[in-house]
């Protein structure tokens, strides 16, 4: 009896680690996690330059992929802010009336209005700006900026009384009156326009803004270009109950614990008829819009992240032609074969250090 309870004991330690090593050898082993919204560790390759490293590496592999991983983590998750109010998630704070905020890539530093950037990095960025300027001026095609401000300076009130601002103008207020002193480039920053609280911007349980939010900066861009916008209480926003944000899955909490909400702008320029078609051989795929009675006959390209979605049903309606180019889709010698009216340069403020040298380069090389 002895020995079979070892036998067992020993497959019950064995049999999962040999499973998992053996899915992570063939492939077959996941490689994203949707509870913790991150790619999941995939079986290292043994080399003699990694052999230090290798056991760690498969250790960080086994505990990623151990079995019901997702349910405990949720599970803990679930303990920790039920209990204590608090999330296990340092990428995500817990802000009040539900409202949930995104702490990763100095979106709180940001928010405090601390840190700094040096002359030589702000200067840097001036020159590579003024490079892709040129390059589209010398086609006949205008160059503008759109900065999409972090959720937490938008919505501060709702941010835990714990994180104080400590200087009210922040990193982007000082690149942005940077850029507009060093560049003749049109840059549109609309932080302001969101100071009306009467409509909600952004999501709760979310790090984007919603469609009104989207709508609101849309028309701040048709302004920036000489059209002419259309006030938001020209137009009906419907806000209904959604599903929760990607705030929420990050952090494991419990969905039933939050509220999200959803917002449809009619009534906006209801004679245009819209078309779309997407080029799904680039991932993200690419998307093209054209307006049939459109009020603007410009040509719109956009070089964009995820917020470029919810501005983009506004733009496509006002512009005869907009294009989608998602920033790392590979499609930027797709993109450097049309000859648009326009080219917007939309980044939102926390992917800013890691994300805007690199793009402001790779629009240069597009038409050099």
């Amino acid at each position: 009896m002895k020995k079979l309870m070892l036998i067992l004991f020993v497959l019950f330690m064995a049999v999962p680690g040999v499973w998992i090593t053996f899915q992570g050898v063939t492939g077959q082993a996941a490689t994203y996690s949707e509870a913790e919204q991150r790619m999941l560790e995939t079986f290292p390759e043994f080399s003699v330059s990694n052999l230090k490293e290798y056991g760690q590496q498969v250790e960080s592999y086994i505990n990623d992929h151990s079995p019901m991983r997702e349910e405990q983590v949720a599970l803990n998750a679930r303990i920790d802010y039920t209990l204590f109010h608090a999330t296990d998630t340092p990428t995500v704070t817990l802000g009040k009336d539900g409202w949930l905020f995104y702490a990763g890539q100095n979106s709180t530093e940001d928010y405090r209005g601390l840190g700094g950037r040096s002359d030589e990095w702000h200067q840097q960025v001036a020159d590579l700006m003024n490079t892709v300027d040129a390059r589209l001026k010398a086609r006949g095609i205008e160059f503008v900026v759109l900065f999409a401000p972090n959720k937490e300076r938008i919505y501060g009130e709702y941010m835990p009384d714990y994180l104080t601002v400590v200087n009210e103008k922040n990193r982007l207020d000082i690149l942005a009156d940077y850029l507009k002193a060093a560049t003749d480039i049109t840059i549109v920053y609309p932080k302001e326009c969101f100071e009306d609280k009467t409509y909600q911007w952004y999501y709760k349980t979310d790090t984007h803004w919603n469609n009104a939010g989207g709508f609101l900066a849309g028309q701040e861009l048709i302004e920036a270009l000489g059209g002419n916008p259309t006030d938001v209480s020209k137009v009906r926003l419907t806000y209904t109950a959604r599903g929760t944000g990607d705030l929420v899955r990050l952090a494991h909490l419990p969905a039933e614990k939050f509220d999200e909400t959803e917002v449809v702008v009619d009534d906006y320029l209801p004679e245009t008829i819209l078309n779309m078609t997407e080029d799904a051989s680039y991932y993200p795929s690419l998307k093209y819009y054209t307006s049939e009675n459109a009020p603007d006959p410009r040509h719109i390209v956009f070089y964009r992240d995820s917020f470029g979605d919810a501005i983009a049903a506004t733009m496509s309606r006002y512009f005869s032609k907009v294009d989608l180019y998602w920033w790392n889709s590979g499609a930027e010698a797709k993109m450097g074969e049309e000859e648009p009216d326009v080219v917007v340069y939309e980044i939102l403020e926390r992917y800013i250090d890691e994300r805007i040298i690199d793009d402001l380069t790779k629009l240069a090389a597009v038409w050099e």
